[in-house]
């Protein structure tokens, strides 16, 4: 492992995204991107293992593996052709909830896919049963908007017209739809040429070798973080007081298993699934999980597809943290998550006091 060239080029790739993001700040139509920041920028490799990432949106950053994994395994890179790009707002693929949309795009170097430009933003305008989207009333997932699968957006570098019109026909803003989804794409193609510029530099050989020895030494850091934890089983609950339809509580409950130097985050004792929007998908949870860890370990840690290794999460399906389709889940990401994240610091906080942060108990997620 050369750790100069490493370093190096985990550096010039955080700083990619991170320009991507700014970009993204200037040219977007939307408060929630220019001022609230509610998106994040990342690379991954050819698995779909995220290789770097900027720190805008936190809810998003630990959504990313899931979320990528989908999109890698509905269509892997070498379906792909230059200029392809994918979007994706699926909360039953691996999505936050039907705001969030991720934009993928493959980059290449002489002709050969190397990976993945990936953003992800919420979209403020999405249809559904009333404007945002944030239907405190639903009851299922149509009730919030317009589900769209990984699907080609761009083909080749050309519009798709009729994924276009089909999108934009079923928003009340379609004006600042486009203009903000074409300031995504614009950050994916600003991202494209750095890395070309960054592939032409240290070439493939280099380039993918450096990723993986970066992966591995995260996975590493992460590791020796977690075998400093006593070894031990801690719990931690708390409750969503309503899911906006039926006037009771909802308990999140997490049991955390520390073993040498590997996690497990158990929520198998939560509550089954509710009627309204609180639910949490998995990839909320996911991202939960990971956040909470991001927030108990050393955060030099370089954020990639190693740090997730030695965690492992386990939520059972139909429960309110493993929503089964068709239910509504718009608030999951919002409401549900924060408390999600809070638990497993909670648990934590109990073989690891001098790390962990008081709950904020509100609306943490960004």
């Amino acid at each position: 492992m050369d750790m100069v060239t490493m370093n190096i080029l985990d550096s010039t790739m955080v700083a990619i995204c991170r320009e991507m993001g700014i970009s993204l700040m200037k040219t977007s139509y939307s408060t929630i991107f220019n001022e609230g920041l509610d998106f994040t920028c990342a690379l991954a490799d050819t698995k779909g293992d995220m290789i770097s990432v900027a720190e805008f949106c936190p809810a998003q950053i630990g959504g990313m593996p899931l979320l990528i994994k989908t999109c890698a395994e509905e269509f892997p890179i070498d379906t792909l052709d230059e200029g392809d790009v994918l979007i994706h707002n699926d909360p039953y693929r691996g999505g936050l909830h039907v705001p969030e949309h991720t934009l993928f795009k493959p980059f290449f170097h002489e002709g050969k896919p190397l990976g993945y430009l990936v953003c992800i933003g919420h979209i403020a305008e999405v249809g559904g049963m009333v404007p945002g989207g944030f239907a405190g009333e639903a009851t299922e997932i149509f009730h919030e908007g317009l589900r769209v699968p990984p699907i080609k957006i761009k083909k080749a570098g050309k519009d798709v017209d009729s994924v276009w019109k089909l999108m934009l026909a079923n928003v009340r803003t379609p004006r600042y739809n486009y203009g903000d989804l074409r300031a995504m794409i614009g950050v994916l193609d600003l991202g494209e040429q750095r890395m070309k510029e960054l592939l032409a530099k240290y070439g493939e050989e280099t380039f993918t070798t450096t990723c993986q020895d970066l992966m591995k030494y995260s996975e590493r850091r992460m590791r020796a973080e977690i075998e400093s934890f006593p070894d031990g089983h801690y719990s931690f609950e708390d409750t969503v007081e309503n899911d906006g339809i039926e006037d009771k509580p909802y308990l999140l409950r997490v049991d955390v298993y520390v073993q040498g130097d590997e996690v497990v985050a158990d929520f198998s004792g939560s509550a089954a699934q509710a009627k309204g929007p609180i639910n949490a998908t998995l990839g909320v949870t996911w991202s939960a999980t990971y956040n909470a860890m991001f927030h108990m370990t050393d955060p030099s840690i370089p954020k990639n597809g190693g740090c997730f290794q030695p965690i492992r999460i386990v939520a059972a399906p139909g429960s309110v943290t493993n929503v089964d389709y068709p239910a509504p889940e718009v608030a999951g990401n919002t409401e549900t998550h924060p408390r999600l994240a809070a638990i497993v610091i909670g648990a934590l906080a109990q073989c690891k006091p001098e790390r962990a942060m008081a709950s904020e108990s509100g609306t943490g997620g960004n």
